[in-house]
């Protein structure tokens, strides 16, 4: 890779760093707000109604977490095949000069396509867990929370893990270009 690259990895990783970071902590002092709200609630006394807001979680939770998944492996091959066969277009806005090498156009699909969008999808059952937990106080609403911020863990984006992924997607272009497959 050049030291244009090198720097443009750098920079993309931070940014995404960053969001991730905050997407997290704001989850998490959510979190935090939520629980010492419903510890100092008191409950009505009769039998506890259906916890819908707990069950829309857990949906949510599987919905989102298997589509983002989708989405990961869609939007990352797509970018390939569009950067191989010469379709890719940068976002609007931007100046394509900024886009000339394939490294920097895999890491523009990844930073605004893929890790925004797939943020989001992991954020969501997060949050809907923080107001189940809010509004319902039952602590199995908990465990939404902590799988859908263990999966974004997870997903934490890192210098080693775009190096890899941008790699292996070079090689993939590479070969669709050699192949002809697709290209035009």
């Amino acid at each position: 890779m050049t030291e244009a690259e090198e720097q443009a990895i750098e920079n993309r990783v931070r940014g995404m760093q960053i969001i991730a970071s905050a997407l997290i902590a704001g989850v998490l002092i959510f979190f935090g707000i939520a629980t010492y709200l419903a510890l100092n609630h008191v409950d009505p006394p009769g039998p506890a109604p259906l916890p819908m807001l707990t069950i829309v979680a857990f949906i949510m939770l599987g919905g989102c977490g298997g589509i983002s998944f989708l989405v990961l492996w869609y939007f990352r091959q797509n970018a390939a095949r569009q950067i191989a066969t010469g379709i890719w277009q940068p976002p609007q806005g931007i100046d394509p000069k900024d886009y000339e090498s394939d490294i920097v156009k895999l890491l523009g699909a990844e930073q605004w396509t893929v890790f925004l969008l797939v943020a989001k999808l992991q954020t969501a059952p997060a949050f809907m867990g923080c107001i189940a937990f809010l509004v319902e106080a039952k602590w199995y609403a908990v465990a939404v929370i902590v799988i859908a911020v263990s999966l974004m863990i997870l997903r934490f984006p890192t210098h080693d893990s775009l190096r890899e992924w941008l790699y292996e997607q070079k090689k993939q272009i590479d070969e669709l270009r050699a192949g002809g497959a697709g290209v035009p």
